[in-house]
């Protein structure tokens, strides 16, 4: 029996994203887990998703990481009925809600901001909710970021996925960054006007900016931007502001080789251009997160790559406190 994935949003995405020559089983039900599936319910549709769609020969699928777990999961709960209808009544509020920032992928191919700054949108994209942004910064103003921020770098953090406290873990992520205050530029004023003006959203809702350093080898690996988890309901690290809902990503400078933003989901590769900007929203209508948006970046090869990261949510940030571990590459 065949399946009209135009008129079935979830077996859409599940087409698009298991056909991708770079998304393996483990993606797939790792980002799902992400989006608020359970454990056991996420590796079975991974697993019957590529099943159908991949073009992983079953030797490749076997070396998957997770196949085991996978295949044990088929063998122990096979397509459960609850599972259809809590899919089904996920497919029916998505396709009537609105979802923030739907706006991004009907951006003009150019975009005039105060100040005389023209931005051409390279790209936009629907799975993510995405735009990569050309002329966001001048070269001056990539350089001064870096300045700022060049003498004060150290060890950057994650969050735990459990408990959510802030740590060091160099397996997943071995970059140097720092925050930016404020108040302390007129570099930094600006630039937050500007993401204010081209995003129709209030710079209060902004964290402050993080600039980063990657130097070869460096990478951060596959992650969602939101920090607060199923597991532990009760970490709200912005109180009333809410969890992250999007990301602004400033390219500051050239990268010899490597250090690409990979999103393996949605089969999209970004590689960084000085002055460019990345744009991605991952809340749905729900207040779950967009699977599509599992992202990573890539290990550097050659030279260094810097960036500025400025995350995005829902309420304003009133008081907030010290800043939650950072998930951008």
């Amino acid at each position: 029996m065949s399946t009209d994935t135009a008129a079935d949003p979830l077996e859409a995405w599940f087409a698009q994203a298991a056909t991708k020559a770079n998304c393996r089983p483990e993606h797939l039900a790792a980002a799902m887990q992400e989006d608020g599936f359970a454990q056991d319910e996420a590796w079975l549709l991974a697993a019957l998703a590529h099943v159908r769609y991949s073009p992983l020969s079953l030797t490749e699928m076997i070396q998957s990481s997770t196949f085991a777990d996978i295949a044990n999961t088929i063998r122990r709960h096979g397509a459960s009925a609850s599972l259809g209808a809590r899919m089904s009544a996920r497919q029916e509020q998505r396709a009537t809600a609105q979802y923030p920032f739907d706006e991004v992928c009907g951006w003009p191919n150019r975009i005039e901001l105060a100040g005389g700054v023209g931005i051409d949108v390279q790209f936009a994209s629907y799975s993510p909710r995405a735009a990569l942004l050309h002329g966001f910064l001048s070269p001056e103003e990539c350089d001064g970021l870096i300045e700022l921020a060049r003498h004060r770098i150290r060890a950057s953090e994650v969050s735990d996925s459990v408990t959510g406290t802030s740590m060091v873990d160099s397996a997943s992520r071995n970059s140097a960054g720092t925050f930016l205050r404020n108040d302390e530029s007129s570099l930094v004023a600006n630039l937050r006007s500007r993401a204010e003006e081209l995003l129709g959203w209030p710079a209060t809702h902004f964290e402050e900016f993080e600039v980063t350093r990657y130097e070869p080898g460096a990478e951060f690996r596959e992650h969602m931007d939101c920090l607060e988890r199923d597991e532990k309901p009760d970490f709200k690290p912005f109180g009333d502001a809410g969890d992250r809902i999007a990301t602004l990503v400033l390219y500051l400078n050239e990268v010899e080789e490597g250090g690409a933003t990979q999103f393996p989901v949605a089969g999209v590769e970004v590689r960084p251009h000085r002055g460019s900007a990345l744009f991605f929203a991952y809340q749905e209508p729900d207040g779950l997160m967009d699977a599509s948006s599992l992202h990573a970046g890539m290990p550097v090869v050659r030279g260094c790559k810097w960036i500025a990261t400025l995350w995005i949510h829902a309420h304003a940030l009133v008081d907030s406190p010290e800043h939650a571990a950072t998930h951008m590459g």
